[in-house]
This record gives structure tokens, sequence and C-alpha cells, in this order.
């Protein structure tokens, strides 16, 4: 997700609405609490677990970086 200070937050979910919403609404704590609203910019869907995990820890590179 693009936040609103133009920073980046990676994650992983099985179910993308359900993830989204308290990020959204500001119920969810941590890193975009403070830095709504929020956009989703790449979405993707992955066969296993592992491979989202694998894609979700490359893209952290990217989203650390753009948050220093």
């Amino acid at each position: 997700m693009r936040c609103a200070d133009d920073s980046s937050d990676v994650g992983h979910t099985d179910n993308l609405e359900l993830r989204l919403s308290p990020h959204h609404t500001g119920a969810c704590e941590g890193y975009t609490a403070t830095r709504r609203p929020l956009m989703l910019v790449w979405p993707q869907e992955f066969v296993t677990r592992e491979e989202a995990l694998t894609a979700q820890w490359q893209r952290v590179g990217v989203a650390r970086r753009k948050k220093h």
C-alpha cells in the first residue's frame, strides 16, 4: 500500500478485503495508523504462501528504502 506520506507498507493475506478494512479505518495499529489515507497499488495473487512470502520480502527492501 502507498501511504499518505508516499512511503509503502507491504504485507500478505488470505483475504484482501479483511486485511485492508482495518488499515483504511485506522483500527489497525502500527505503521499505517498515522499515514492514512492508503492506496492499494500492487495486489498480486500467488499459488502458495511461500511464493507470497518470497515476493513480500523482495518488496520489503523497496518499501524500507522509501520509508527512510
